[in-house]
């Protein structure tokens, strides 16, 4: 176990050896590194055939001895010195193409140059990377808002023909009520004629119901009337007819005639005025000289008026 653990530790200690080198190795161009891979290959060749040949020869021995128990245990340590020589054989140091350890260094620091060029091309890649995925996610959002706002006008334009259409219901539904009300004032009107009390209580179709009651009810009194009847009432009217004319022409005839008078009035008035004049007035005042001189009054006499109308009357008459 020790040895194990020494061999590991060994080998701990190559590898931090061999770190720098195979760094230097990676550093150098790539013609240098092409070479020296050549050249381990056929320093490689010969040492493995002598290998091959040394296995063999050991594999014939081991079948022609058999190993007897007390030798053994010598076998096992003898495998274990022997996997611990060939971890311990220490490899030949290639060759290294920096002769200078400027030359080196200046490598080293082109290296960390290198190094961080890359470094923020690769931050700069990401951030790109980045608001690439920004502005994918971007455009999808606003694809998806687009359709939203179109959906959204569709649905204000349905909504604003759905209001039309109720706008359109509400003003049929107002002229529907202004007409029931005009109907509703007629209605009232027809049956205050039919002498029908508590109006106010009935709705518009109960006194549609009431009126065309009535209007049954007078066609079933106009066909129980007989012909007879119509010949006299038509009679009747037409004296009535008569009657009502007459007095008419009555009525403007002596509307006519009281005009006549007016003017014959105001004619005679006139003349009066005329002749009347003032006498000339003598010294002394015998009586036997004295003439009276009586004007008329204004208006005529009601009587004679009176008897012209009463005359003409019954002339007519």
């Amino acid at each position: 176990m020790n040895l194990q653990s020494e061999l590991c530790e060994s080998q701990d200690l190559l590898m931090k050896a061999k770190l720098p080198q195979s760094t230097l190795l990676q550093m150098s161009p790539p013609w240098w590194q092409e070479a020296q891979n050549l050249k381990d290959r056929k320093a490689k060749d010969p040492q493995n055939e002598q290998n091959s040949e040394s296995e063999e020869a050991t594999g014939h021995k081991g079948l022609n001895s058999e190993p007897s128990e007390s030798t053994m245990p010598s076998t096992q340590e003898d495998d274990v010195l022997t996997s611990s020589t060939e971890h311990l054989s220490i490899p030949k140091m290639p060759e290294i193409f920096f002769s200078d350890a400027a030359q080196a260094y200046e490598s080293v620091s082109d290296l960390a140059r290198s190094i961080l060029f890359l470094r923020e091309n690769t931050k700069d890649y990401s951030l790109q990377k980045d608001v690439e995925a920004k502005r994918r996610q971007m455009k999808e959002q606003d694809e998806e808002l687009r359709l939203q706002v179109t959906e959204m006008k569709a649905k204000i334009e349905r909504e604003k023909e759905k209001a039309e259409r109720f706008r359109g219901q509400v003003e049929s539904h107002k002229q529907e009520k202004d007409h029931m009300e005009v109907l509703d004032e007629e209605l009232t009107s027809m049956l205050s004629l039919c002498r029908v009390r508590r109006l106010t209580s009935f709705s518009t179709v109960e006194k549609m119901k009431i009126i065309e009651k009535h209007v049954f009810e007078l066609i079933t009194q106009t066909e129980k009337i007989t012909v007879d009847y119509l010949k006299k009432e038509k009679q009747k009217n037409l004296r009535m007819k008569r009657k009502r004319e007459q007095e008419e022409r009555l009525r403007l005839q002596m509307e006519a005639h009281r005009e006549k008078i007016e003017k014959y009035k105001e004619k005679a008035m006139k003349k009066t005025l005329k002749t009347t004049r003032k006498m000339p007035r003598p010294r002394s005042n015998p009586d036997y000289n004295k003439v009276k001189v009586v004007s008329e009054p204004v208006g005529p006499a009601k009587p004679q008026q009176e008897d012209l109308i009463s005359s003409f009357y019954e002339l007519h008459v």
